[in-house]
């Protein structure tokens, strides 16, 4: 990749959700330091995430959201802040109030703005999501392990509201940064008003990812709790640090070899992987030190990241809306991460010492593994199915109007039969990456396409297409190069 194509993947603004990202797990990190209520501190802020995340589906439904989005982004940052002051004053008073209330805040702010950030991505083509989702993930890593090692001294409030603060900066500053993706972005959250019912393809795939993403999350958080509890927080930190930088060593590899990619192929290497993070930790733990738990993190790593291209993906093919799609995403893997923590360190207290009832337990584990990839096996065919019920929803839909513009538009601007094809894709919002999958191009021939079908229109970008294609009328005729 050349420099000029890394400055133009790259999206600034986006880290902004590596910020929250680091943020999250800060507080994740402190809650597992405090003296006491160390798996209550933990579980109350995963499971108000989790909560968060799914209210913003009603949230966004209020005809006051529409008309004061900001003022609700400015309310739930403000919470934010305001839960790090309070953790932050807990800890040093020993006030157990204070911190129930601040991680309630913290865990309001955090499922919010995880939905919302997910949205920000819907616009861009796979290559761009992949590389700044890459980005965003090796941020938290960094920031997310300095920051939450600071815990004991005073530091931690100001690395906090810095994160807090980064983070709505950025999330503020790309709502006007670009205004064709803006636009791009709220038609693709806005409920087509022909649309009708979702396709059940596409529900029943929402349905597999949320069941996935629950057990999977389950399962990993019951098994690191239990490494956890036998490791020093040191050993924790030092753990977290290999695992963060080998997925992203490995992410960045698959990248730059092969491009962007769809997270499902990865996703199902995830199973081996796995099994053999629980099966360690059956063996001799005093030989194996980290090697189980740094395992596990891997795994979970990947499968956040990959499953949250999935997740954009569908969105962006699917007729279901987006944020549905985020808020059951995030509160999937929070609820499935609370319950885990809970019954895992439930389970470290009734095992003790045992090796027989670890052993029970973790097969326990391995079954619910396989369960979670057996849902996770049918996603891909139900999304190629939701996906041509879509498109067969799109030919039949009234949208057979764009079509006559399009060849309007091409009948005016004098566009070839395959360049009059690619206007109207690039009409309907589909990337340059979509329209070379569906239709068996390049993505070379699609751009050069592109860029003949703006030099004759005289357009600088997508958005300015769509706009012209809906100006014309579709009683002008179209030329001879369409027949």
């Amino acid at each position: 990749m050349t420099a000029g194509q890394l400055k133009e993947t790259v999206s600034v603004g986006l880290l902004g959700y590596g910020l929250l990202r680091a943020w999250v797990v800060m507080y994740l990190m402190i809650a597992r330091q405090l003296s006491a209520e160390q798996f209550w501190y933990s579980f109350l802020l995963m499971s108000v995430i989790a909560l968060a995340a799914l209210l913003v589906v009603p949230l966004r439904r209020l005809p006051a959201y529409d008309r004061h989005e900001p003022l609700f982004d400015t309310l739930f940052l403000a919470l934010g802040v305001a839960g790090s002051c309070f953790v932050f004053f807990g800890n040093q008073l020993c006030a157990g109030e204070y911190l129930n209330a601040g991680f309630a805040a913290i865990g309001l702010c955090g499922g919010y703005f995880e939905v919302r950030w997910g949205e920000r991505f819907l616009p861009y083509s796979d290559r761009k999501v992949y590389c700044n989702l890459l980005l965003a993930f090796l941020l938290a890593a960094i920031i997310g392990i300095v920051a939450s090692a600071n815990v004991p001294s005073g530091l931690a409030l100001a690395e906090s509201l810095v994160l807090v603060g980064g983070m709505g900066a950025l999330y503020m500053s790309s709502r006007h940064a670009d205004g064709d993706r803006e636009s791009n972005r709220a038609s693709l959250l806005k409920p087509s008003s022909d649309s009708g019912a979702a396709p059940k393809g596409t529900a029943r795939t929402l349905f597999n990812i949320t069941l996935t993403v629950l057990l999977f999350s389950f399962v990993q958080m019951s098994s690191t709790s239990i490494c956890y509890s036998s490791l020093p927080v040191s050993d924790i930190y030092n753990a977290r640090f290999i695992a963060n930088f080998a997925t992203a060593g490995l992410l960045l590899l698959v990248f730059l070899l092969r491009g962007a990619i769809s997270g499902l192929g990865l996703l199902k290497a995830l199973l081996p992987i796995t099994a053999t993070g629980l099966f360690l930790q059956i063996l001799d733990q005093s030989a194996l030190a980290m090697v189980p738990v740094v395992i596990l993190l891997v795994g979970n790593k990947l499968f956040d990241v990959l499953m949250l291209l999935l997740v954009i993906e569908l969105s962006q093919r699917g007729r279901v809306n987006p944020t549905l799609s985020f808020s059951l995403f995030v509160g999937g893997k929070n609820f499935g991460c609370a319950s885990g923590i809970a019954i895992g360190d439930g389970a470290v207290a009734l095992i003790g010492s045992d090796p027989t009832l670890l052993s029970l337990f973790i097969g326990l584990l391995e079954v619910l593994l396989v369960v979670s990839f057996l849902w996770m096996f049918g996603i891909k065919d139900i999304t190629s199915s939701a996906s041509q019920a879509a498109d067969r929803s799109d030919a039949a839909a009234p949208v057979a109007s764009l079509h006559e513009r399009a060849l309007a538009a091409a009948g005016r601007y004098g566009l070839t039969p395959r360049e009059t094809e690619i206007l109207e894709l690039l009409a309907r919002g589909k990337n340059r990456e979509t329209i070379a999958r569906d239709h068996h191009l390049s993505k070379s021939t699609v751009h050069t396409h592109m860029i003949h079908i703006y030099q004759k229109t005289g357009v600088h970008g997508q958005q300015e297409l769509i706009e012209l294609v809906e100006s014309i009328s579709p009683d002008e005729s179209p030329s001879t190069s369409l027949v």
